[in-house]
């Protein structure tokens, strides 16, 4: 395989170097016919310059005659353009051939870009043509990049020894501008396609700015013309340079898949194949030989390892069955409960542990070898037979409560619990007995206590319904007070504000129609007498002010005339005339129909929800909607202040909140506080109510 694998990289080698002496030539051979087409194109514009020294005076009928044949015989040249020298280092475009299509570069300084102003500086100091880097054409097929080349043309037709000199007798400069992939594309005229990937490429430029010219036959995406280095070096890839006006440009060309397809042999794969088969023969042969004797070696190995293992698995069984019966009888021993082993078919006891010893007081040969129901304990004969018989039947018997009696004639309540199962082959029970004497005990005194709590509880409760029943008494009547007190209280309110509207009102309107008459009266000539009566009768009018004020806010009429919508609605435009605060009322109701003591407390709820929104709220706008929805009576009032904390809500010292509470509760209601800090405050009123009349949207 060694010998076939090297013959195979081998003879690849040797292919590899055909190839490569196949595709060289041909690279070769279209680098040198890039390189002289543009050679002559450069040479032919050197004739225009030539031109310009025979010929000082070039008009432009002969600058056309003169470029007309050159761009005939060279379409790789876009445009010649003549650019003389002007005052200030200027050089507007004069000439340009063809004129069609490049109209825009008349009169246009050519020393206005630098990248082209650099490579004018070149050519007039070196007396030589000098080129661009890559131009992107305006005019002229699309996809394809440009190059400038500049021809200094010095006075007298001649190139002088000096830099100063040179730059002191510039007359101008002969420009042209060269199709890079035109002049690629014609240079390869008449040549057999090859098969191959080339690129042209500035390296005097920067990275992104080398690639002039691709022309990529692979399948798949083409490389971006305006891209990186053209492409990764292969061996394959050949690669020249070229001297191009001062710039140094390079051709890469690289073989494509098709001319790999075409000229390559199978050779290295037939001397790989034939190897391969050689080998595989030998090593047939050699592992049929070997084969035979690997099986016997197995064979004998495999049941070397079997009656190895099979020891190894007995020895740790035995292990295993001595460990377990250690653990059984350190567990049988140590119980701390009474264990009796017996023989599942006669019934004889085989073993018994010493906890159970201890616990009735029998010496162990006293029980060993005997039945059941032939030892003290167990003399209960007939049960403990009928015990042994369901046992055997159904391999589990359980006795919650089972009383035994010890040798000393204690007697204990024990959980006997027996199984029955196999052991070699052979029924063993096993029976494990528990003493549950104190639990039992306890179990009775708890019941007793149970019954004791069960006589307290039920004593208790009939104490607190009784006083419940006093106190829910109690209750109604202080409720009854209070709603009688509160009814007092508005009594008088009333009483007062009309006494001071009747009263009060009717002495000072009295008095200031008195007033008006003693000044009719006065004469002009009294000083300030008639000033003075004036003033008081201004007085009078506040006065008055003041006793509507007051008799309103002791009881608005309105209450009484009206009802509470009306004073809701009254009392909205007082608040918002008084505080500027925008109040909006929504009530959803057309009429209603409530008692006086309802009616009040609603009222008053609702002044001192305003009252503390004016005080404490900083709000702009006061939202009141009063809905009776399924048989409630709802009063919400929001604002859109800095909000209450939940402190504040609970407070037992807000004596506002306080009393909207109590006047709600009276009534068999609630008043519902919720607000946050910067999202204002809403208090709800609920109250029980039966509308007469159906709701409607106000």
């Amino acid at each position: 395989m060694a010998l076939s694998a090297t013959l195979f990289f081998a003879i690849g080698g040797w292919e590899r170097t055909r190839l490569k002496a196949m595709f060289d030539p041909q690279a070769e051979i279209r680098a040198a016919a890039i390189h002289q087409r543009i050679v002559t194109s450069l040479e032919v514009l050197g004739g225009v310059g030539a031109f310009y020294a025979v010929s000082p005076q070039v008009d432009r009928q002969a600058f056309r005659i003169l470029t007309s044949r050159i761009l005939a015989q060279h379409p790789e040249i876009q445009a010649i353009e003549w650019a003389p020298r002007m005052a200030g280092e200027h050089f507007p475009v004069s000439y340009v051939e063809p004129m069609a299509g490049n109209e825009s570069v008349m009169g246009f300084d050519v020393s206005s870009e630098a990248t082209r102003w650099a490579a004018m500086e070149r050519a007039r100091d070196a007396g030589e043509l000098v080129t661009t880097s890559r131009l992107r054409l305006l005019q002229g097929p699309s996809g394809q990049f440009g190059v400038q080349a500049f021809v200094p043309i010095y006075r007298g037709g001649q190139v002088y020894d000096t830099l100063p000199a040179r730059r002191d007798n510039l007359q101008g400069f002969v420009i042209a501008i060269f199709r890079v992939r035109d002049l690629v594309e014609l240079s390869l005229v008449g040549l057999k396609p090859a098969l191959m990937d080339m690129w042209l490429a500035d390296e005097s430029a920067a990275p992104e700015e080398r690639l002039l010219y691709q022309h990529q036959s692979r399948p798949g995406p083409q490389r971006d013309p305006s891209g990186r280095e053209p492409l990764t070096r292969t061996p394959f890839m050949w690669t020249t340079t070229l001297d191009v006006g001062g710039r140094l440009w390079s051709f890469h060309a690289s073989p494509t898949r098709a001319f790999f397809t075409v000229h390559h042999t199978w050779l290295p794969w037939v001397v790989l194949s034939i190897g391969l088969l050689l080998t595989g023969l030998l090593i047939n042969i050699l592992f049929n030989a070997l084969r035979r004797s690997a099986q016997v070696e197995r064979q004998v190995a495999r049941r070397t390892e079997e009656l190895t293992a099979e020891v190894a698995e007995r020895q740790r069984a035995e292990t295993a069955l001595t460990i377990s019966e250690l653990r059984y009888r350190r567990l049988f021993e140590t119980a701390k409960d009474g264990i009796l082993i017996l023989d599942g078919d006669t019934g004889c006891i085989t073993d018994v542990n010493p906890f159970l010893v201890e616990m009735l007081g029998y010496p162990p040969k006293e029980i060993v070898g005997k039945r059941l129901w032939e030892i003290g304990p167990f003399k209960d004969i007939a049960r403990s037979k009928v015990a042994f018989d369901e046992l055997q039947a159904k391999e589990y018997v359980r006795y919650e409560d089972l009383p035994l009696q010890t040798q000393d004639g204690r007697l204990m309540d024990v959980e006997f619990v027996s199984n029955s199962y196999r052991v070699d082959g052979k029924r063993v029970i096993q029976c494990n007995i528990r003493d549950i004497t104190a639990r039992k005990r306890a179990e009775e005194a708890l019941q007793l206590a149970h019954a004791e709590l069960e006589r307290k509880v039920q004593e208790r409760t009939g104490e607190l319904s009784s006083t419940n029943t006093h106190l829910q008494a109690s209750y109604e009547q202080v409720r009854r007070l209070a709603l009688r007190l509160q009814s007092i209280r508005e009594d008088e309110r009333s009483g007062i504000a009309r006494e001071l509207h009747d009263e009060l009102g009717q002495a000072l309107t009295a008095l200031k129609m008195d007033l008006l008459w003693t000044s009719g009266k006065l004469p002009a000539e009294q000083g300030p007498l008639p000033e003075r009566m004036t003033a008081m009768v201004s007085l009078v009018d506040r006065m008055v002010e003041t006793v509507q004020q007051v008799s309103s806010t002791l009881r608005p009429g309105i209450l009484d005339d009206f009802g509470l919508l009306e004073a809701m609605r009254w009392q909205g435009r007082e608040f918002q005339e008084r505080t500027g605060i925008t109040c909006r009322i929504g009530i959803e109701l057309e009429q209603l129909e409530l008692d006086p003591d309802h009616v009040t407390s609603l009222f008053r709820i609702f002044q001192e929800t305003l009252t503390n929104v004016a005080r404490h709220a900083n709000a702009t706008e006061v939202t009141v909607r009063l809905t009776a929805p399924n048989g409630r009576l709802i009063l919400e009032i929001a604002d859109n202040g800095k909000g209450i904390a939940t402190a504040q809500i609970n407070d037992a010292a807000s004596l506002g909140l306080t009393g909207m509470r109590e006047r709600a509760l009276l009534l068999n209601g609630r008043v519902t506080v919720t607000g946050a800090p910067g999202r204002g405050t809403t208090v709800r009123v609920e109250m029980p109510y039966t509308a007469s009349t159906p709701e409607v949207a106000a």
